[in-house]
């Protein structure tokens, strides 16, 4: 017997939808920024222990989270980042002490990191940061888009890393640069076309073989410029700076590393130099030491990444006054 298929759907009484199309695809788009701004706030939360405890030279994962000042260990549902500092007043549940707004901020800034960080690369006209040759990723592009997203993304929030670790005067370990080398040196493999200037323009090549080019000349362009750095700061002995520069290299490409280098690095040592000033007035118990980039920003331009610090500066500060980060 054949089926009468207008009958069907007359039988379903079908109606127009309550709320219109376009609603409710800004109500999905709204969702997920939602849900991407409680994963950075996730992230930024780890990105906490990092800071902290990398340049400490301590485990990441062990021991868990606990209070400096009582050593009790932090309970889960203290723990939920951005809430758990503002429904506890920025105090220890246990002995009332004061955790620093730092954390708090860290969570936050990196939460709102992944928000912006996609809207740049949704909305940002072509060629915003010079060279514009190869097409327009969207996120129709799925894989290639993401994984852009995923590069920009690290390497964003292993210069926040960076300047916050300055900010408390220790100098910047290698291997915090690990992540960001690791994603953009292997993903390109994949998706040649994340990096949106090739490094040739030869387009008979294939995929791989232009990514492998691309990453090289990024790497030989950012490794000079840090190896530059590197030798012009006589007190320095790490290789910090060239892992920098290195990391920008292979990120931005060479053509954009040589151009945005510097004012990266620039902007980076006023941030960490602000933030090194403010870090003194919040913690007045705190010894500060007589560090280089708190006597001069210029300085620090040079020296934020180096992994030793200047031959005059005083031992250590102790760490910032909170317990230790998620």
């Amino acid at each position: 017997m054949p089926v009468d298929i207008a009958s069907l759907f007359a039988a379903a009484d079908l109606r127009d939808p309550l709320i219109p199309l376009w609603a409710m695809e800004l109500l999905a788009s709204g969702f997920f920024y939602v849900w991407l701004f409680c994963l950075g706030a996730t992230v930024g939360s780890f990105l906490n222990v990092v800071i902290y405890r990398l340049p400490r030279k301590k485990n990441l994962a062990h021991p868990g989270s606990y209070c400096p000042r009582c050593g009790h260990p932090i309970r889960l549902s203290d723990n939920i980042p951005i809430l758990s500092w503002l429904w506890l007043g920025g105090r220890c549940r246990d002995c009332r002490g004061a955790i620093s707004p730092r954390y708090f901020a860290v969570e936050l800034t990196v939460a709102s990191t992944f928000v912006l960080v996609l809207a740049a690369e949704h909305f940002l006209p072509p060629g915003s940061l010079g060279f514009p040759t190869r097409r327009r990723l969207t996120p129709l592009d799925t894989w290639p888009f993401w994984s852009m997203y995923l590069m920009h993304l690290v390497l964003v929030t292993t210069l926040i890393a960076a300047i916050l670790i300055r900010a408390d005067g220790f100098p910047v370990p290698v291997r915090l640069y690990f992540p960001t080398l690791a994603v953009s040196c292997f993903v390109p493999l994949l998706w040649p076309e994340i990096r949106s200037m090739p490094a040739l323009a030869n387009g008979a090549l294939a995929p791989w073989q232009t990514a492998t080019i691309d990453g090289l000349a990024g790497l030989c362009a950012g490794f000079a410029m840090g190896l530059g750095g590197y030798l012009a700061i006589h007190r320095s002995r790490g290789l910090a700076p060239i892992a920098l520069g290195c990391s920008l290299g292979v990120v931005l490409g060479w053509q954009r590393a040589m151009i945005w280098s510097l004012p990266i690095l620039l902007v980076a040592a006023m941030a960490s130099y602000s933030l090194a000033r403010f870090a003194r007035s919040d913690l007045p118990n705190e010894p500060v030491p007589a560090s280089d980039h708190i006597a001069s920003p210029a300085a620090d331009a040079t020296s934020m990444a180096s992994s030793n610090s200047s031959t005059h500066q005083m031992s250590p500060p102790l760490p910032p006054e909170g317990p230790d980060p998620p």
